[in-house]
């Protein structure tokens, strides 16, 4: 009998698409086992504007998206960010290009 195999994926964070972005952009990670994921905006002084996820995933490929706003609401302005993933020990950045 025949059985599928489910695929494997590698720890990483992908580019954003599209970059530069207005009004939002998606971001793509992937996981290769279980792990509690955060992943946060920050601006080019390294301050966290956002929070877009911080909880336990288990392995797989995953979508986020960010509207260019603050954990308060608010837009930010245009601008340089970076876009943090922090999986275990695994802590890549990208940088992410705001255009209002």
């Amino acid at each position: 009998m025949w059985k599928r195999v489910p695929p494997r994926y590698r720890t990483e964070l992908h580019q954003n698409f599209p970059n530069p972005f207005n009004p939002s952009t998606t971001i793509e990670y992937s996981l290769a086992k279980q792990n509690r994921v955060r992943i946060g905006i920050f601006d080019a002084g390294g301050r966290k504007i956002r929070s877009l996820v911080d909880g336990v995933k288990p392995p797989g490929l995953y979508r986020e998206v960010w509207n260019g706003k603050n954990d308060r609401g608010a837009n930010v302005s245009s601008g340089i960010f970076f876009c943090r993933l922090q999986a275990g020990e695994f802590m890549p950045v990208k940088k992410i290009v705001l255009l209002r």
